[in-house]
């Protein structure tokens, strides 16, 4: 049974948390133009390592991009991650 779980929560390619680490950077960058791993983890009341690991995986597998000033940015599948998560909270809430 547990391996069962666990094989299921390998094949999501972003967990929970993920989600919400993009969408941090997308609600930062919309409102200040801008998105830190320090703003990240303000937003989210986590620590900054927490948030610097996290972003490591995201930029890994292509999510997130860091430009020459640490500023923080989602690619495309980043952004599409963002736009499929606020659809589906906009279905719930209604």
């Amino acid at each position: 049974m547990f391996e069962d779980v666990w094989k299921a929560y390998e094949a999501n390619e972003l967990s929970h948390s993920a989600a919400h680490h993009l969408m941090a950077v997308h609600e930062l960058r919309q409102e200040y133009g801008y998105a830190r791993v320090l703003d990240i983890a303000q937003h989210l009341k986590i620590t900054k390592g927490s948030v610097s690991s996290a972003m490591k995986h995201l930029k890994e597998r292509g999510y997130v991009q860091e430009d020459h000033n640490k500023f923080l940015e989602l690619t495309e599948k980043g952004l599409k991650v963002v736009w499929e998560t606020e659809a589906t909270r906009l279905v719930v809430q209604k």
